[in-house]
């Protein structure tokens, strides 16, 4: 049965956006797409934080470059998004992010963002609590990474973690991005997030479009979590999807 919420809905005028803060994850099959176009679909859905894709190699780096440039004319800001799942086995964490990370100095971040899912990794069904402290291990590098050149850092982590990794998680990072992916029934949302209320613009909640029916589902639904549970802050993944919508 649906959430009740559904049977609230009102019109979405094109124009009229949820007034909330709109984050969009852009991952690097984007970048198919021609840089002006992207840009100018970013600007149009009032997005205001772009979390664009990065690495080691990458051959789109003169077309993300144009992205970042054409954007920052209309004051979005573009916070590098490092996915590799790899950095958390290395023993020169640091200085494998960094020599990232160093490709990217033109866009002037002032913020990164980590990506690095250790729950979709073998070790995690074998022993969760080590390879959680190891994850953990790597945010605080990180952290004293982002400290020595003024960035934030912010993470995306699954809304399964349990409140204890969630926690230990807030006493090291700026923000977390929950990715609130299959399950996106209101009411067990509304559980889930309730301890992290008094954290505020500290929250992100992030949702895809493969979980609802169309754009104005989202866009309602959004709006339903930020009247009634007070969120402000909303990821939409992702950029290429919400194109092909």
């Amino acid at each position: 049965m649906a959430d009740s919420w559904l049977t609230q809905l009102e019109p979405l005028k094109s124009d009229a956006f949820p007034e909330n803060n709109r984050t969009v994850y852009a991952w690097s099959k984007a970048f198919t797409n021609d840089p002006g176009v992207l840009a100018a679909f970013t600007e149009y859905n009032r997005f205001e934080k772009v979390l664009l894709a990065v690495g080691e190699t990458d051959s789109l780096i003169s077309k993300k470059n144009e992205y970042v440039r054409l954007v920052s004319t209309a004051d979005i800001e573009v916070v590098p998004l490092v996915g590799n799942n790899k950095l958390l086995f290395t023993e020169d964490y640091t200085k494998q992010l960094t020599a990232i990370l160093d490709a990217y100095t033109l866009w002037n971040f002032k913020e990164i963002h980590l990506d690095i899912e250790p729950h979709t990794q073998d070790n995690w069904k074998e022993d969760e609590a080590k390879a959680f402290d190891n994850y953990l291990e790597k945010l605080k590098e990180t952290k004293t990474l982002c400290t020595k050149n003024g960035w934030l850092l912010s993470i995306a982590i699954p809304i399964s973690y349990d409140s204890t990794q969630v926690q230990a998680c807030l006493e090291v990072v700026d923000e977390v991005h929950f990715m609130c992916y299959e399950n996106v029934k209101a009411s067990y949302l509304s559980r889930k997030l309730a301890p992290y209320k008094p954290y505020g613009n500290r929250i992100h909640i992030a949702l895809r479009t493969e979980d609802f029916q169309d754009r104005y589902t989202l866009e309602q639904f959004i709006n339903h979590l930020s009247t009634n549970e007070g969120f402000v802050q909303f990821d939409y993944h992702d950029l290429s999807r919400l194109i092909q919508w």
